[in-house]
């Protein structure tokens, strides 16, 4: 990544096209290399999982499926502090 910033900082300074091929040449290799990786990482970790329910805990961990949770630990009103109130939204 910092071959590449360089190149592009390079460029900037000069505006020659030839800085401009190189950053872009490398950019996308470095590109290219992150989708091959990301891909075999996935494919890993689909291909570790022992029975559908792991597998699909799995996928449900990559593609991020949780959902943030409301809930407030205390409640203050008119600087009077109350009980801790739980509070779950279902979406």
């Amino acid at each position: 990544m910092k071959v590449r910033d360089k190149l592009y900082k390079k460029w900037l300074i000069t505006r020659n096209y030839v800085f401009l091929n190189n950053y872009k040449l490398y950019r996308n290799k470095i590109s290219i290399f992150n989708k091959i990786y990301r891909d075999c990482f996935y494919n890993d970790i689909l291909i570790k999982s022992d029975n559908t329910k792991k597998m699909w805990d799995n996928i449900n961990l990559l593609i991020n499926k949780k959902r943030p949770s409301s809930h407030m630990e205390k409640l203050q009103v008119d600087n009077k502090q109350t009980k801790k109130i739980l509070l779950h939204t279902s979406l």
